[in-house]
């Protein structure tokens, strides 16, 4: 800011001066005489502003769920076991008459022990004969008869070829009684599904050896 002083005693005229006689201060700038920083888009710090991209994370990396071509996802598998479709048809099959034998005999030894005069045609010789006074030795036969067709059902399910193997000779000497019973004719029904249970057990164990 200039000030006015009273010139000497001379006589001259008065002179404007600053105080401390230097540049006059900028009427513009900082309070440092620096450039002004630029806020338009920029930061505190005048660095490059931070710019989110679309679809993308805070720290500017890949959004989540978004992964690049051909990469795959980790997933835990599956036990072997649970996976039904790894089961061969034919061993499905043949595992599916195997239960259904086993089932059939286990009503024929429920039949019989109750005195029902009917039984199914499905089910084993063994589980059709009633004799009074041993029908404990009888069920016992029964329920190991059919603990084998179980277990030869289970053996069938995992591809075991002798299973197959076993079950076909048990079953087809199982229809050979039938044949050779006094009373054949009164075993039509049993005879039938006899030798269609074992065509199906041959099929299955053809298709597992393909």
């Amino acid at each position: 800011m200039a000030n006015v002083t009273a010139g000497p005693t001379t006589g001259l005229p008065a002179k404007k001066e600053t105080v401390y006689s230097g540049p006059a201060p900028q009427t513009q700038g900082t309070v440092y005489n620096g450039p002004s920083p630029a806020m338009s888009g920029g930061t505190v710090y005048n660095g490059p502003a931070l710019t989110p991209n679309a679809g993308g994370t805070v720290y500017g990396g890949p959004a989540q769920g978004s992964l690049a071509p051909g990469s795959t996802v980790y997933r835990t598998p599956r036990p072997a076991g649970l996976d039904k479709s790894a089961v061969h048809p034919g061993a499905a099959k043949g595992a599916g008459i195997f239960f259904a034998i086993a089932v059939y005999s286990a009503i024929n030894s429920v039949l019989v022990a109750s005195g029902s005069p009917i039984v199914l045609g499905g089910g084993l010789t063994t589980s059709k004969v009633a004799a009074p006074g041993q029908m404990t030795g009888i069920i016992v036969v029964n329920v190991l008869v059919i603990g084998v067709f179980v277990l030869l059902g289970i053996f069938a399910r995992q591809g075991s070829k002798a299973a197959f193997v076993i079950g076909m000779l048990l079953w087809g000497s199982d229809l050979a009684l039938l044949l050779l019973s006094p009373n054949a004719a009164a075993h039509v029904g049993g005879l039938v599904v006899h030798v269609f249970f074992l065509i199906g057990l041959f099929k299955g164990f053809s298709q597992l050896s393909s």
